[in-house]
C-alpha cells in the first residue's frame, strides 16, 4: 500500500526530528539597515541527539490561524541559559572584571577572544535583555562555560545591567551571519500589534505546533538612554544639567557619530516630586544636551529651592517617540 507506506515514512521522520525552541529578540538594532520596527528571531533544536533541518516561523492575527510564514531558519543559534545571577556593574564603559557567570548551552560552543577582538565587537551576546560582550569563556563541564571580563550595556542596554535574574536566556549575536538570526515584522503596522506565533520544525505537521502570543514593542526603533548625566547648582540656585547622548546608529568612528544618528537631537525631561518617581511636576522639551531648571521654577514646583531634584531623561525617536529612560539626581 503506497499511501500507507508514505504515511509511515512521514510519521517516522516526525519522530526522528527534534523540536525547535524559538527566541524573540526585541532588542536594539544590530546594524543600521535594520532601522525598522522589526524583531530578531533565532532558533535551536531542543534535543541535540535527534536530526534537525531547520524551522519555519509562522504568524497569525488569531490563535486558530490561518498562519503565514514569516521566515525560515536553517541554522541554530548558540543559545542556552545562565546559572545564578549576573552581578550589577556601575563603573560605566570600562571592562567589568568583577563579575563571573556560568552559561549552559543547548547547542554550540563558546571560545575566548583577544582584547582587540573584544574592542572590535566579538563575542556579543544577550543575557536577559542586556547586550554585552565577554572576553573569556572557560569550559567547566559538558555544555557549560564560565564567562568573565565583560563590556556591559552594549547598544544602549545600560538600564538592564542591574536587573538580572537567575536562569535568564543566553543567546550569541553573530557579527555577520544573517542566516542564524533573522528579522521579521519590519512594517510600522506591526508596532504594538498582538500576533500568534508558531515555530514549526521542518518535517513537523503545522497543526501539532503550539502557538504563543507576542506583542512587538518596537525596541529596535527606540533611541538609546542618555548617559553621563551631571548636575550642579549655580550661585542663584539654578540647577544646571548636562548629559551625553548614545547614538542608536552604528558609527565606525566616534567623531562621525552625529552623521550616523538615526534619531536627531530632541529630548524630554520629567522633573519628579521625590525619589519615588511617581508624580511629575514639570515636563521640559529641549533640542540640545543641557538644560537649566531655574530657582524660580523650583519655587513654583516645590515651594522652595531644592538640594536634590529627581529627573528622567528620554531621547525622542522620529517614529516611536520616547526611547529608553535615564534616571538621575541633580
Amino acid at each position: 500500500d503506497r499511501k500507507a507506506e508514505t504515511g509511515g515514512n512521514i510519521k517516522q521522520e516526525i519522530e526522528n526530528n527534534s523540536q525547535s525552541k524559538l527566541a524573540f529578540l526585541d532588542i536594539p538594532i544590530l546594524k543600521n539597515e535594520d532601522d525598522d520596527p522589526g524583531v530578531y528571531v533565532a532558533t535551536v533544536r531542543t534535543n541535540k541527539n535527534l536530526s534537525w533541518r531547520g524551522s519555519s516561523v509562522l504568524s497569525s492575527n488569531e490563535n486558530i490561524g490561518p498562519f503565514y510564514e514569516q521566515t525560515t531558519l536553517f541554522n541554530e543559534a548558540k543559545m542556552g541559559s545562565v546559572v545564578d545571577i549576573l552581578g550589577d556593574f556601575k563603573m560605566g564603559n570600562i571592562t567589568d572584571t568583577l563579575n563571573l557567570i556560568e552559561v549552559t548551552l543547548i547547542s554550540g560552543t563558546l571560545e575566548s577572544v583577544t582584547d582587540d577582538d573584544l574592542l572590535n565587537g566579538y563575542n556579543m551576546c544577550v543575557i536577559g535583555n542586556e547586550i554585552l560582550q565577554f572576553k573569556n569563556a572557560i569550559m567547566i563541564n559538558e555544555n557549560t562555560y564560565q564567562l568573565s571580563t565583560f563590556l556591559r550595556g552594549r547598544r544602549g542596554t545600560e538600564q538592564y545591567i542591574s536587573n538580572h535574574q537567575d536562569g535568564e536566556r543566553f543567546i550569541m549575536l553573530p557579527m555577520s551571519n544573517s542566516d542564524i538570526i533573522k528579522r521579521i515584522f519590519k512594517d510600522n503596522v506591526h508596532l504594538g500589534e498582538k500576533r500568534f506565533i508558531k515555530n514549526v520544525t521542518l518535517g513537523q505537521i503545522e497543526s501539532t505546533a503550539r502557538a504563543s502570543e507576542y506583542v512587538n514593542e518596537g525596541n529596535g526603533l527606540k533611541p538609546y538612554a542618555v548617559n553621563n548625566v551631571d548636575g550642579f547648582s549655580d550661585t542663584n540656585g539654578d540647577k544646571i544639567c548636562k548629559f551625553n547622548k548614545s547614538v542608536r546608529g552604528y558609527s565606525p568612528l566616534q567623531d562621525l557619530r552625529d552623521a550616523y544618528d538615526l534619531d536627531g537631537d530632541l529630548y524630554e525631561i520629567e522633573i519628579y516630586k521625590d525619589n519615588t518617581y511617581t508624580e511629575v511636576l514639570r515636563l521640559l522639551t529641549i533640542g540640545n544636551l543641557n538644560f537649566r531648571y531655574t530657582a524660580s521654577e523650583q519655587i513654583a514646583d516645590f515651594g522652595a529651592i531644592q538640594s536634590n531634584v529627581y529627573i528622567k531623561i528620554f531621547k525622542l525617536g522620529k517614529i516611536i517617540g520616547r526611547g529608553f529612560e535615564t534616571k538621575a539626581v541633580i
